[in-house]
């Protein structure tokens, strides 16, 4: 809840005129040093100490008031001018505490030369009061703790939108033909630029890249080098032969096969099939093997030289053949 600098000062004013009229009542209770003013004595004691606390808490609103108020131009101009209205209805509100504390001190001294008993009976109404005001004090402290955390909540300072640029909102259609400049912002074509923006160049075609394909329709239930009947399509570096794919260019290709496995029996051996180079250099890594039905593949790179050919050997036990078998090389580097 926002409080203005005039509520906070007419609050102080108030509990100021207040501690000031306990103070002089402890005075002149010291003064007269009753044996039956002790309990007294001890409620001006809590008054005061209680006043002194709401005193401070105020202070501390005032402080943070300032913190995050301090150039509040126009809060300062309202109190200004309901500063003569405050004013007035402080000194109504002063004339009527000074009366009621007149009234509760002359109550108070009248009751202190009784006997001791009535003292003692009257002191239950004083520790109720006492108790009251502590109660009450309590509540209003926590009521200012509760308004001095919303004022900290309400003036924490909110994150500001920037606005989306226009050139965001363009569609697609309308910026494609348009240049940017490094800040985002397109350039006015209708003033004359004396020098060429270099566009960039697209990129270069893979016509000069080595491909080859090749495949059997036909089974088979024998080991060795796979045979390929059909080729295409082919790169004019690539030919089929007898045992392979040969390529005339050297570089690093990418070689995928796949064959489909049928078997016959039961069998624990399994079937396996594997790339080599030239009849006589392994590929490790292309090594498939299964003793069950179904598809095999894999995909492999490897750097071949000018004029190698890649094979496709397989090791069939009894019982197992393989069906379209297929062959693919591409030159990726």
């Amino acid at each position: 809840m926002y409080q203005s600098m005039s509520e906070i000062k007419k609050q102080q004013r108030i509990i100021n005129r207040k501690i000031k009229k306990l103070m002089e009542l402890h005075e002149e209770q010291c003064l007269q040093c009753a044996d039956g003013d002790s309990e007294l004595m001890e409620d001006l004691k809590s008054q005061i100490y209680y006043l002194n606390r709401k005193l401070k808490k105020l202070l501390e609103i005032q402080e943070r008031h300032n913190q995050y108020w301090p150039n509040d131009d126009d809060q300062k101009q309202h109190d200004s001018k309901s500063e003569e209205k405050k004013d007035h209805e402080d000194k109504k509100e002063h004339k009527e505490e000074e009366t009621k504390l007149e009234l509760e001190s002359s109550s108070k001294t009248e009751s202190s030369p009784k006997m001791e008993s009535s003292s003692k009976s009257e002191s239950n109404p004083n520790m109720e009061s006492c108790l009251k005001a502590e109660s009450s004090s309590k509540s209003e402290s926590s009521s200012e703790m509760d308004s001095c955390s919303k004022i900290e909540l309400s003036t924490k300072p909110e994150l500001e939108l920037k606005p989306v640029p226009d050139i965001a909102l363009k569609p697609a259609i309308e910026l494609k033909d348009e240049e940017y400049n490094g800040d985002g912002h397109p350039h006015d074509h209708s003033h004359n630029h004396s020098h060429d923006h270099p566009k960039p160049e697209p990129p270069q075609s893979n016509h000069h890249q080595l491909f080859g394909f090749a495949y059997t329709q036909k089974g088979s239930d024998k080991g060795g080098i796979v045979k390929f009947q059909i080729a295409g399509p082919l790169h004019e570096d690539v030919s089929l032969t007898s045992k392979g794919l040969k390529v005339n260019k050297s570089g690093v290709y990418q070689i995928n096969y796949s064959v489909a496995l049928h078997a016959m029996v039961q069998t624990n051996i399994p079937a396996s099939f594997e790339l080599q180079v030239n009849d006589s250099i392994s590929i490790a890594a292309s090594l498939t093997q299964s003793s069950i039905s179904g598809p095999l593949s894999i995909s492999v790179l490897f750097s071949l030289l000018r004029g190698d050919v890649v094979e496709l050997v397989a090791q069939l036990p009894a019982g197992v053949v393989y069906t379209s078998a297929n062959l693919q090389i591409l030159q990726v580097g």
